[in-house]
């Protein structure tokens, strides 16, 4: 499992790739549809902010694996932690989450854009 500075960095990764393609988009055309551009932009650096706060308040492990040292991975402080499923699940929905959100941003900016691309419901 990706530790939580990694997941961070996939999450600022998508939400500046959609900034970059929008602002492709601006300077390819002139500036047109710079007020739904924004709108993007703006949706897509709330999206980073809403995840990386989901990241941060993450359910703790329970009390039964709190202090158990993961297997091999046991320094003298004893740092490493065994991460429960309940934790390890949600941080595969925040994930999941993530690329469906920033996949409907990309969706609508395509549609701007004049392509075919079409949001999933």
């Amino acid at each position: 499992m990706k530790n939580l500075r990694e997941i961070k960095k996939d999450i600022n990764y998508l939400a500046s790739e959609v900034v970059s393609d929008c602002l492709t988009y601006l300077a390819i055309n002139d500036n047109k549809n710079q007020e739904e551009i924004s709108k993007i932009i703006g949706a897509a650096l709330d999206l980073r902010d809403e995840m990386v706060c989901k990241i941060n308040d993450y359910p703790r492990d329970s009390e039964a694996n709190a202090g158990k040292p993961a297997a091999g991975k046991a320094g003298a402080e004893g740092k490493h932690r065994v991460r429960s499923t309940v934790t390890m699940k949600y941080f595969n929905a925040v994930g999941k989450e993530m690329l469906e959100k920033t996949d409907a941003l990309f969706a609508e900016l395509s549609k701007l854009s004049g392509g075919g691309a079409k949001a999933k419901k």
